[in-house]
């Protein structure tokens, strides 16, 4: 099934629920989710959304950890129009609070374990109306509208909104040095189409592949990379809680996962564990994340015996530029841009330099609405960013003959970056 332009995340879970309703969509904790019930637990978180009053553009912020009914209300979010702002569950008092402030949102979900984060910002908060509670407690007041009531007398039949594939589904919130959050609106196609490139062009999946993460769901690395991947090809995909190095080799050979998704800091602690027998008795073929030391890719190579595959981009320009694989690999290059995407480096009048010139390096998606819809509220830090019809990464870098890109120091230049990493 080939992501195509017009196409919405509620068309996809659609299609792919009549495709291969049968098929497992999500291994969680205990539970099995296939492609059919997943349709219909969105459809029902959907309409229960909308009976509360959330209209097409709306947007809840979801204050949730790793679990499923994070997954049930950002697609169900997707069926009605309505718009997510995962927070991020690390954040406490000023940040937390600005950005809940800033986006505008009237709703949020909160669950019991964050609720006291939330609570310390609460009397702030004047503009949010609805509450909704996760949790094994009641509510902690009467202001809370629980989950259980949120779904109960919920159809499961997919409600009749208009969507359009430029709509945007996702504002994600990334921290900017000495400025407030900036929040990188992402559009249904945005979200599918970056999906489908990260299966095909930075992992080349295989059909019996088995997609594993424990990286954060607010994140843009989980829900644009194994969410969206696994939706846009079939594969199932493993989410855990959190990542916890002791016990990750064991989840791995438990739940026969194929690619995993790292952070450089993830690839270090598993290092970091005590050498065993069984180091290479796993169903990994490779592991997929941001650029690494050499040092630390051949090394955890050698031992683990796995494929480590190397991605870069930024959540504005779509969150996967540049791709490099094992043996094509250049030492510390940031590889080669993939298919969908035009990289160039500019001087700083917006005219491309000679190859092996240090300059800026810029990013256009070469699709319509494939890359972020810019920054919410922040028309002029918009403007500036995309200056010339290209998204100005605030990285310096330069390209060699043979297409591969590099960074250089962009400190030295005293440039402040535009964009957020999507491995930070």
């Amino acid at each position: 099934m080939r992501a195509k332009e017009g196409m919405t995340l509620r068309e996809l879970l659609e299609k792919r629920a009549e495709k291969d309703g049968k098929k497992a969509f999500v291994f969680f904790q205990d539970q099995v989710v296939n492609f059919a019930t997943l349709n219909q637990n969105v459809d029902r978180f959907a309409n229960g959304l909308r009976r509360l009053g959330v209209k097409k553009g709306d947007k809840v912020c979801l204050f949730l950890p790793n679990c499923l009914e994070f997954l049930y209300l950002w697609f169900g979010l997707a069926k009605i129009g309505g718009v997510m702002i995962p927070l991020n569950f690390d954040l406490r008092g000023e940040e937390l609070r600005y950005i809940i402030h800033h986006c505008e949102a009237r709703r949020i979900v909160v669950d019991e374990d964050l609720y006291p984060a939330y609570a310390q910002i609460e009397k702030d908060l004047s503009r949010i109306d609805r509450k909704i509670w996760r949790g094994r407690n009641h509510p902690p007041s009467k202001d809370f509208y629980s989950l259980q009531n949120l779904l109960r007398g919920s159809e499961d039949r997919s409600p009749g909104e208009e969507i359009m594939d430029k709509d945007p589904l996702g504002i994600l919130y990334t921290s900017v040095a000495a400025s407030p959050p900036r929040g990188i609106v992402i559009s249904h196609f945005n979200y599918i189409h970056t999906g489908e490139v990260w299966a095909k062009e930075a992992i080349a999946f295989h059909e019996e592949d088995i997609f594993f993460t424990s990286l954060p769901l607010f994140g843009a690395n989980a829900q644009m990379f194994s969410i969206m991947g696994s939706l846009a090809t079939g594969c199932p995909h493993v989410l855990r809680e959190n990542f916890l190095p002791s016990r990750f080799w064991e989840d791995i050979r438990q739940s026969r996962a194929t690619i995993f998704n790292f952070t450089a800091g993830m690839l270090s602690m598993l290092m970091k564990q005590p050498v065993r027998e069984n180091d290479t008795d796993h169903s990994i073929r490779a592991a997929f994340g941001g650029i690494v030391s050499q040092e630390l890719r051949q090394g955890f190579e050698k031992r683990f015996r796995i494929k480590i595959l190397e991605g870069y981009g930024w959540i504005e320009s779509g969150g996967l530029s540049f791709v490099s694989f094992g043996n094509d690999k250049k030492v510390d290059s940031l590889g080669k841009p993939i298919r969908f995407c035009e990289a160039m480096i500019w001087d700083e009048n917006n005219q491309e330099v000679p190859i092996g010139q240090t300059g800026k390096i810029v990013v256009k998606g070469e699709i319509p609405h494939s890359i972020s819809l810019g920054y919410y509220k922040q028309p002029d830090k918009t403007a500036e960013a995309w200056d010339g019809g290209a998204f100005h990464t605030g990285e310096w870098g330069y390209r060699d003959a043979d297409g591969y890109f590099y960074l250089a120091d962009q400190y030295d230049k005293g440039i402040r970056r535009f964009g957020e990493n999507i491995f930070l």
